[in-house]
């Protein structure tokens, strides 16, 4: 989303407030790095989104493991600067190209303890979702409005790849 979002702005020529960058970190800073994890956290899975956006990710996963995915769309930490942006250009962040951000899973009891441990790192770290046996090989997003929608995989970029 934070790849994206300047990309698009500047594409279009739109000014938003504030100033719209692409946090790009290193992903060795990361506090999954071997010795970093609490030993209770058993990594099953992990996906840096970046560029592609988080929907291909959670997909191809869904896919791969052949297993339902379902995300509270509020629970996804977007800055309020790229929701405005899409909003304006009538895009879904979850279709952005993304960078910076990573999706790990992790066993349900492991969850708390994993996401105190991504905090230290980046305190928007959330846990945006589980998997499920419903749906298999899909993701389903619950909505702020109490409904749910099919999380597709993007049609086509709605960026060209320049990173």
């Amino acid at each position: 989303m934070r790849c994206g979002q300047p990309c698009l702005t500047r594409r279009d020529q739109i000014r938003p407030k504030g100033t719209p960058n692409a946090d790009w970190l290193r992903l060795s800073s990361r506090p999954w790095r071997f010795g970093w994890t609490p030993a209770s956290i058993v990594r099953q899975s992990e996906s840096h989104p970046g560029p592609p956006p988080v929907a291909a990710t959670l997909n191809e996963i869904a896919a791969a493991a052949d297993a339902g995915i379902q995300i509270v769309e509020s629970a996804v930490p977007v800055p309020d600067d790229v929701r405005a942006a899409c909003a304006f250009l009538g895009l879904d962040p979850l279709l952005v190209a993304n960078e910076g951000r990573v999706v790990v899973f992790v066993r349900a009891d492991d969850a708390d303890i994993a996401l105190e441990v991504l905090q230290q790192e980046n305190p928007a770290a959330a846990i945006i979702g589980e998997v499920v046996a419903e749906h298999r090989g899909v993701v389903v997003a619950k909505t702020g409005i109490g409904g749910t929608r099919v999380v597709d995989l993007p049609l086509a970029e709605q960026l060209p790849r320049i990173c």
